[in-house]
């Protein structure tokens, strides 16, 4: 079971950082760590393990959520600025032109 998790992680990683696009990227934040989400899911399975391996589990999942939040936050936080300077660039005004 640990090595799915690890598995399930590497596959997320994956998505995140081929993200292009906010969009992209918010489908992949929803498909991991929403209601129906591949973490969520895991969390649910909590409930009919035994107790040592429910703290266990339990711990190393709450982990990885949190560092995938992270990974998500940072390249929404790349993704947006990259935008702003793309944007800033077209935007350029001359002020040589006359008014």
């Amino acid at each position: 079971m640990m090595s799915d998790i690890e598995i399930i992680k590497t596959e997320i990683e994956a998505q995140i950082a081929s993200a292009q696009e906010i969009k992209a990227l918010d489908d992949v934040r929803v498909g991991a760590l929403g209601k129906k989400g591949r973490i969520t899911e895991l969390l649910k399975t909590l409930g009919g393990m035994p107790v040592e391996e429910r703290i266990e589990f339990g711990k190393k999942i709450n982990v990885i959520k949190a560092e995938l939040e992270a990974k998500i936050a940072a390249k929404k936080q790349e993704l947006e600025t990259k935008l702003l300077n793309e944007k800033l660039k077209s935007e350029v005004i001359d002020v040589t032109l006359p008014c």
